[in-house]
């Protein structure tokens, strides 16, 4: 990483041309080996070998019991779509198949607003929508196991 033949225990690793991206690659490379994480600042803040390694030997007992592996959901009546994921999917339903929700701009109206023309047009995509009403059967999200109800 270094590319440098022989290196003590004595030396610094900034002094022997490390960096801020090899300190980051080296962290990385020693998370993947040790099996838990390591701070980056604790390189920048110990970059002589002996201090550095000492450091994470004095870590390595609390750092393996405060971190344990999130097990998996395995109950599928929990899983429940984000509200970004409900708003994808309303729009699908909507349109199918558009690119809507990913445009990249804005259309700006212009002209005289008529409130009675505007909402006879748009009284579809909300007539009926509540987020405590259930959906209906047809048209449920795909990963909505229980309908909402309000409290």
């Amino acid at each position: 990483m270094l590319r440098v033949d022989a290196v003590s225990a004595t030396a610094d690793f900034f002094e022997l041309g490390g960096q801020s991206l090899l300190a980051t690659q080296a962290i990385g490379r020693l998370c993947d080996v040790l099996g838990r994480p390591v701070p980056l600042r604790s390189l920048f803040a110990l970059p002589v070998l002996r201090d550095f390694a000492a450091a994470l030997e004095a870590a390595a007992p609390a750092a393996e019991r405060a971190e344990a592996p999130i097990p998996p959901c395995a109950d599928a009546a929990r899983e429940q779509l984000s509200f970004a994921q409900q708003r994808l999917w309303f729009l699908d339903q909507w349109m199918p198949g558009s690119a809507l929700y990913s445009l990249p701009f804005a259309f700006r109206l212009e002209g005289p607003w008529r409130r009675p023309s505007w909402s006879r047009r748009s009284r579809p995509w909300w007539t009926g929508m509540s987020p405590c009403a259930p959906p209906s059967p047809e048209k449920a999200p795909p990963s909505s196991a229980s309908p909402r109800t309000c409290p």
